[in-house]
């Protein structure tokens, strides 16, 4: 959902919010806050125990170790450290020991804690409106997406070519498949399946060409290829795109040694 856009400083800059990454950055901060507190009463109750060293300054150690593992939910704590001298009764400066250790949260004002969900677009294009950039910003996330599945799936990256030729060469087939890819989605948009190319893969996957082998009464063997049933998801999809289910046809070969050796 798109809340609000404003121009400042040369800039157009685009408010959002999205219920869904709210959801996923207040469990995140959840967790953390979790695992943070759960260092602070360990520090906590070690305070009780006997024979445990309760100095400040290995308090405030232990302390700020915990600060930096958790660093991200740690500075909206505001932590107070109690201390009482050792022995009151004595007459000289005794040493001091921490006694208890209070906390408070306290999220910082437009951090990530106190706004979840919430995120900026800014733009130096001032002629774009909210919608369009939008649209643009979208757009840069699915190529993203799609680079990310190719340079990992087809192996289009890393680039061990020497000469400039062949890396333009390289580069070209991945704008090409990028090309491919972007028009298999237009098509399945048009018909009412909005998928990424990654859900796109996934509903796929579960297909598989299979060779099955037998001995044939008449000697030798007999090899036969066939693609296996489509999921529903993936049927959709051939139809969409006016394809056969079960591409590549049954294949049938008859090997005899006698005959192929």
């Amino acid at each position: 959902m798109v809340d609000a856009d404003e121009k400042a400083d040369g800039d157009v800059r685009l408010l959002c919010y999205s219920e869904k990454r709210a959801a996923k950055e207040a469990a995140m901060t959840t967790l953390q806050r979790q695992r943070f507190e759960a260092g602070l009463d360990k520090i906590v109750a070690s305070l009780s125990k006997p024979k445990t060293r309760k100095k400040p300054e290995l308090s405030h150690q232990r302390i700020g170790r915990l600060r930096e593992a958790y660093a991200s939910v740690a500075r909206h704590y505001q932590i107070d450290v109690s201390e009482a001298p050792s022995d009151p009764t004595s007459d000289q400066a005794a040493p001091r020991t921490v006694t208890h250790i209070r906390w408070t949260f306290d999220p910082a004002a437009h951090s990530k804690a106190a706004l979840a969900g919430h995120y900026v677009m800014r733009s130096n294009d001032l002629s774009l409106s909210a919608e369009e950039l939008w649209r643009h910003y979208i757009q840069l996330t699915e190529l993203e997406a799609v680079f990310r599945s190719l340079k990992s799936e087809l192996g289009l990256r890393p680039i061990h070519h020497q000469l400039e030729t062949r890396c333009k060469a390289h580069l070209w087939i991945s704008v090409l498949a990028y090309q491919c890819v972007m028009y298999l989605r237009r098509n399945l948009k048009s018909h009412g399946i909005n998928l990424s190319w990654q859900s796109i893969r996934t509903q796929m996957e579960g297909q598989r060409r299979i060779t099955a082998t037998f001995a044939a009464k008449t000697g030798g063997t007999l090899h036969i290829r066939k693609t296996s049933q489509p999921d529903p998801e993936a049927k959709a999809i051939y139809a969409a795109l006016g394809l056969a289910d079960k591409p590549g046809a049954i294949k049938r070969r008859h090997f005899r040694p006698e005959r192929d050796l």
